[in-house]
């Protein structure tokens, strides 16, 4: 009965994907041209499994031709971090050289959304994140996190919390929580986390996350794109699809959620 109950929330939590109102994902502001340099600020959820932005940088060589060979990627990430520690560390910043970021991925502590004593802190250090992103003349994108395996009940607080910046800040968002939900009720063969916290992604679940970032940043689809060979085919092609339908029909509300 329990598994019953537990798979009809996430079904739940899936749908609301589709229903939400306001704008979309990423079309938050006026049509933004696709980033070729980007900055990646966040802890171990970016980080692990060699990185999301390498994942999504390999889908860029394959999806966007010879765009995606130009790609620029730096990660700035360190285990645990909030994001009142990358203020403090004044992660986000010009580069020493080359030409200027054009976006800045910003991913918080996975609980720092939506744990009353963090979530004042969150909104905060997001705010100041954003306004230094646009400083230097990027665009913020904002790396929604994703529950932890045995708390799920935690997503409708994370998606609050990373909404009400997005919207505050006129950022991109990218819905990987939400991606991560409706894999769990879809494809539940698959394991998205490790098993020894239950709260970092498997190679999947990173691979999950890279596709909807991707999908985010440069409007387009995954599907074709290169996957860990360790991933099943059939299975890269569903994270894929599933990652691209989260991202294209995903809606920030035109208010808050709490």
């Amino acid at each position: 009965m329990t598994v019953s109950i537990r798979t009809i929330w996430l079904c739940c939590c899936v749908l609301v994907v589709w229903l939400a109102g306001g704008s979309a994902g990423f079309a938050n502001e006026e049509a933004q041209k696709q980033p070729s340099r980007i900055l990646w600020v966040g802890n171990s959820f970016t980080s692990y499994n060699g990185g999301v932005p390498d994942l999504v940088q390999r889908l860029a060589l394959d999806r966007l031709a010879e765009q995606g060979a130009d790609l620029v990627f730096e990660m700035v990430t360190e285990g645990g971090a909030h994001l009142a520690d990358h203020v403090a560390n004044e992660s986000i910043k010009a580069p020493a050289s080359g030409a200027p970021w054009d976006a800045v991925v910003i991913q918080g502590y996975s609980d720092e959304a939506v744990n009353p004593e963090k979530s004042d802190s969150f909104q905060q250090s997001a705010k100041t994140l954003a306004d230094r992103t646009k400083s230097i003349g990027a665009n913020p994108v904002y790396f929604m996190t994703w529950p932890y395996k045995d708390q799920l009940g935690m997503m409708m607080g994370v998606r609050a919390g990373y909404e009400d910046a997005a919207r505050r800040d006129g950022a991109k968002l990218a819905p990987v929580g939400l991606a991560f939900m409706a894999a769990s009720a879809a494809l539940p063969h698959l394991k998205l986390y490790v098993e020894e916290d239950n709260k970092h992604p498997s190679l999947a679940g990173s691979y999950l996350a890279a596709c909807v970032v991707f999908a985010v940043l440069f409007e387009t689809s995954p599907e074709g794109g290169t996957a860990p060979p360790d991933i099943e085919a059939s299975d890269a092609v569903n994270l894929q699809r599933l990652a691209w339908r989260t991202a294209n029909q995903y809606r920030i509300p035109a208010k808050s959620r709490r």
